[in-house]
């Protein structure tokens, strides 16, 4: 009886729509894993799937609108590309543009926290040109994952 009300406590209901949720999440996820081991090696942020799951299941959060997420992608490739240009030492730079990306999730509309983790990401990979060419490849699955997931499932799902 006891481990009844445990499982009711931490367990979901598997509704149609929560099951159909996952599943499009799980496909979003398998094509940014496919199609970003072309850009010469997986580069597999792993804001790439906390995005994912923002967009494609909780997509009728605020931290999962699509210009927040597109906005603050590009902010990101914007920054630590002109960061590693002026900044030399990858630690200064990596401070540097985690710095600005917090500054701009807090002062901005655009919120979307896993940027934060892809700041620190793209400073951790070392070839930077595939890590953008993964970002927007994973973007555009993610934002395509999020449109798809509101115009077969609609806008909510109720926990």
């Amino acid at each position: 009886m006891q481990s009844y009300k445990l499982k009711d406590r931490i367990l979901k209901d598997f509704s149609r729509s929560r099951v159909l949720s996952f599943l499009m999440l799980i496909l979003v996820f398998g094509l940014i894993l496919y199609l970003t081991n072309f850009t010469r090696g997986l580069y597999l942020a792993p804001p790439f799937a906390v995005s994912s799951y923002l967009a494609v299941y909780e997509r009728n959060t605020k931290f999962s609108n699509s210009v927040s997420i597109i906005s603050s992608y590009l902010f990101v490739l914007f920054v630590t590309m002109i960061v590693r240009i002026f900044i030399s030492d990858i630690e200064a730079g990596l401070i540097v543009s985690t710095l600005l990306a917090m500054a701009f999730i807090s002062f901005t509309r655009f919120e979307h926290p896993p940027m934060i983790a892809l700041t620190i990401f793209s400073f951790i990979v070392p070839n930077f040109q595939a890590f953008a060419e993964s970002t927007f490849i994973a973007l555009a699955l993610i934002i395509l994952g999020r449109l798809l997931a509101l115009k077969l499932l609609g806008p909510a799902i109720n926990n």
